[in-house]
């Protein structure tokens, strides 16, 4: 034995040795893994006890017995940071109510539910059509406002968990889609917006029933008008939302009916329509320091800047009539309903100068083809529609397309940061009266534009496009996208 021991010394030496490291190794991964799946317990302990710190009793019975009035509990996946390098702490922070979710996410999923052309998946954006290079192309509803800003506020470093040392506070209530999830159940609306007064004022005392002791914005996924009807009445309620500074895509834009309304004086502020196109939030992240040093910006991928834009002046709108410059433009253009490679392989020049592209609404196949068409437009015409901005007017910038506005002279439409942003910069307006009357031709108009003017414009399209998105994934530090200058207007009036 001793013989067969001292003959085989080396080999059994280098086995145990390998088993020794086996035995380490293991017991790290175990040890890895362990931590792995503890984050998340611990992340969640953390909340449960801020909540029972803010709430008490209340805060810890909200959290095991969450309302399950419409469909199951199925949530948008949690942003989950583990950079070792954290963002310092801002100087503006935001507290974000916890709502039950029959006030948010309960009413996206029975919108969803009652029809599948509304998609509020992956952070409020729609799952994904098309990646290129600094780019994602989503199927993004256009109303989906409330869900994205709900989202990139749960993930930003201007969130607090802390009441007491909030700027602001931010009421996560759906209040656009409980109005469409109220046609496809028997949701009572204006019960659900008495039982979300009631939350406010028992969770925390800076609601104090409208009459609010620190500023509190709300999103609005739809027109500032559609909140005063009878089956959408959140801003009938005065005593309530008078305090609420609303974060909206569009402001009514007659004084008179907002005086009829009590919103005389009000203000708004005015965001985005979720585009198609969403910058990568790594990219738009790092333009923060470029934009403070004042430095030329471009994040348009190859697919956009590199394209030829042979198609002189399009239109992408769906049949209906619509507003009567609408109609009046269609006429005079060349309509299809073929996608771009298709039409341009057939087309003669003339019929690439003014192409009505027919965009049938809630279509499955219509977002990647609107997009085609604009990358390789020149002049996007965005005449009013159902609203006085269109979806369209953010997905022609995200497309490197220039938009043509009709706003009247004596118009009163506010557009996105218009305090920040100069829009002639980088778009056309011809006034809609001229139009009408016949006065202005808008193809002369476009035609006059130089080629010089017309890069001009394209230039400054590129550089403001990343305020007119919303990047993604969100993301914990700064960022310098729609989200980002909603920000710095709450901090504004938070001031």
């Amino acid at each position: 034995m001793a013989r067969w021991f001292r003959r085989r010394r080396s080999t059994v030496v280098a086995v145990f040795l390998t088993v020794c490291a086996s035995v380490f190794l293991l017991a790290r991964v175990h040890n890895d893994i362990g931590d792995f799946h503890n984050e998340p317990v611990e992340e969640h302990r953390g909340i449960v006890v801020r909540e029972e710190q803010r709430h008490g009793e209340y805060g810890r019975k909200r959290l095991q017995a969450i309302p399950d009035d419409l469909l199951s509990q199925d949530e948008t996946p949690s942003v989950v940071f583990r950079s070792e390098k954290m963002p310092r702490k801002p100087s503006f922070l935001v507290y974000v109510y916890d709502l039950p979710t029959k006030f948010n996410t309960n009413l996206s999923k029975c919108v969803q539910y009652g029809d599948p052309c509304f998609k509020f998946d992956d952070y409020g954006m729609g799952p994904e059509l098309r990646a290129t290079e600094k780019m994602s192309y989503r199927e993004t509803y256009g109303h989906s406002l409330e869900v994205v800003l709900h989202e990139k506020l749960k993930a930003s470093y201007h969130r607090t968990f802390n009441p007491n040392e909030a700027d602001a506070f931010y009421i996560p209530f759906y209040a656009s889609i409980a109005c469409l999830c109220r046609t496809y159940s028997r949701l009572d609306v204006l019960k659900l917006h008495n039982e979300l007064w009631t939350f406010l004022n028992n969770a925390l005392p800076y609601f104090n029933n409208g009459n609010t002791l620190r500023p509190h914005f709300m999103a609005l996924g739809r027109m500032e008008r559609e909140h005063w009807g009878s089956n959408c009445p959140l801003l009938r309620d005065e005593a309530r939302t008078s305090a609420i500074t609303f974060i909206g895509i569009e402001q009514e834009p007659s004084e008179k009916t907002r005086r009829y309304f009590h919103r005389d004086g009000k203000q708004m502020i005015i965001a985005p329509f979720p585009s198609y196109g969403h910058f990568n939030s790594k990219d738009t992240s790092a333009l923060v320091s470029s934009v403070r040093l004042r430095q030329q910006i471009n994040v348009f991928p190859p697919d956009i800047r590199e394209t030829e834009r042979d198609v002189f002046m399009l239109l992408a709108a769906s049949s209906r009539k619509g507003h009567d410059v609408r109609s009046m433009l269609k006429r005079r253009m060349s309509a299809t309903g073929d996608r771009y490679s298709q039409y341009a392989s057939l087309a003669s020049l003339k019929d690439m100068q003014a192409v009505w592209f027919n965009t049938p609404e809630c279509h499955q196949d219509i977002h990647l083809p609107i997009i085609d068409w604009m990358r390789h437009s020149i002049f996007c015409l965005q005449p009013p529609g159902y609203s006085n901005i269109r979806k369209s007017f953010y997905d022609s910038i995200m497309s490197g397309c220039i938009p043509v506005t009709f706003r009247s002279k004596r118009s009163h439409v506010i557009y996105p940061f218009e305090r920040t942003l100069d829009y002639r910069r980088f778009t056309v307006n011809i006034p809609i009266d001229e139009v009408l009357s016949g006065k202005t031709n808008v193809t002369n108009i476009l035609k006059g534009i130089t080629k010089w003017k017309i890069a001009e414009l394209q230039t400054e399209l590129a550089e403001v496009a990343p305020k007119f998105q919303y990047s993604y994934p969100p993301i914990r530090g700064p960022d310098y996208d729609a989200f980002a200058a909603i920000i710095e207007e709450m901090n504004k009036i938070a001031e």
